[in-house]
Formats: C-alpha cells, sequence, structure tokens
C-alpha cells in the first residue's frame, strides 16, 4: 500500500512538471526566440524565423523520464518490502 501511494505521488509530481516544464518551454520558443535571433550585421534575418518544434524528440525525452521514474519507485518498492515497514519507519529512534 506504502508503495502504491509513493507512485501515485510521484507519477502526479513527474506528470505536471513535464506538462508545466514543456509548456514553458514552447512559450520561451515562441516568445524570446523571435527577439534574439540576428543575422551577423545585427539585423533581424529575412525571411523571418521559423520555430519548428520537434515533437518526436520531446516525446522520447518524457517517456524516458516517466521510465526514469517507473524503476526508481520500483526500487524503493523493493527495498522497502525488504527492510520491513515497521523498522524504516523507526529509523533514527535509538
Amino acid at each position: 500500500q506504502l508503495a502504491g501511494w509513493l507512485s501515485l505521488e510521484n507519477v502526479i509530481l513527474v506528470a505536471v512538471s513535464l506538462a508545466i516544464g514543456t509548456g514553458l518551454g514552447l512559450l520561451i520558443a515562441w516568445v524570446v526566440l523571435p527577439f534574439v535571433t540576428l543575422t551577423q550585421a545585427g539585423s533581424q534575418p529575412l525571411p523571418g524565423l521559423v520555430i519548428a518544434i520537434p515533437w518526436g524528440q520531446v516525446l522520447l525525452l518524457e517517456g524516458v523520464a516517466l521510465g526514469a521514474l517507473a524503476v526508481t519507485v520500483s526500487v524503493l518498492a523493493l527495498v522497502l518490502r525488504r527492510v520491513g515497514l515497521g523498522s524504516a519507519l523507526r529509523i533514527g529512534e535509538d
């Protein structure tokens, strides 16, 4: 049961982090990038800047983050099962 709650907590945290991080990255790309792209002469490039988002790579990176979460939570659940919940909760009470 403890492993289930830890999994749920971490999944929610990672999902919110990925959504906000992706949204913030897109916002910065669309708002800031056109103003900081200049030619060697310091003028705006012609034709204008076209922003292309590599969605395949973005989804791959987010999938790797979710996979790392799954491995971490699985290892944590195995360690908690081996140690035992009672002794894990009493660490430092000596």
